[in-house]
């Protein structure tokens, strides 16, 4: 049964890589987009701060911000995709999309977060700083010899 559930939350990675990212990244403009895909200087603040602001459903939003946060992430650091628990408790029952990084052994649910950035206006922008700490320790340990 586990197997099972490794080959669905596997699929559904590979398919968010194959097919949401590069449409995510599509729908930046060039410099935008050159600067996430190099994870080239800050965490790119700016450009989701456009997407919750725009005109595209929850949904989308959701989609974007995951995309988007994990391509600077992945191309910052040493992180890569990954499937992993999206709740605090340790009997998670929610899973997602999120960042793993094998040196630090660590998680990040970036669903979990894009969801909070999205749903919860009140603390879009205490989180979306919180989210950009994570992101720039993450380049800053990969950068360290």
């Amino acid at each position: 049964m586990l197997e099972g559930y490794r080959e669905q939350f596997g699929n559904r990675l590979e398919k968010f890589e194959n097919q949401e990212v590069p449409e995510a990244l599509a729908s930046l403009n060039r410099a935008d987009r050159k600067l996430v895909a190099n994870g080239e200087g800050g965490f790119p603040k700016d450009i989701l701060n456009t997407i919750l602001e725009s005109n595209d459903d929850q949904q989308q939003k959701i989609h974007k911000i995951v995309a988007i946060t994990g391509t600077w992430m992945i191309a910052s650091s040493e992180a890569r995709w990954a499937i992993g628990p999206i709740e605090e408790s340790p009997y998670a029952e929610r899973v997602g999309i999120g960042i793993e990084n094998p040196n630090a052994k660590s998680f990040t649910p970036l669903l979990a977060q894009a969801e909070e950035l999205v749903l919860d206006a009140s603390e879009r922008s205490a989180n979306l700083d919180l989210l950009a700490a994570f992101a720039e320790f993450d380049k800053r340990q990969s950068a360290k010899p």
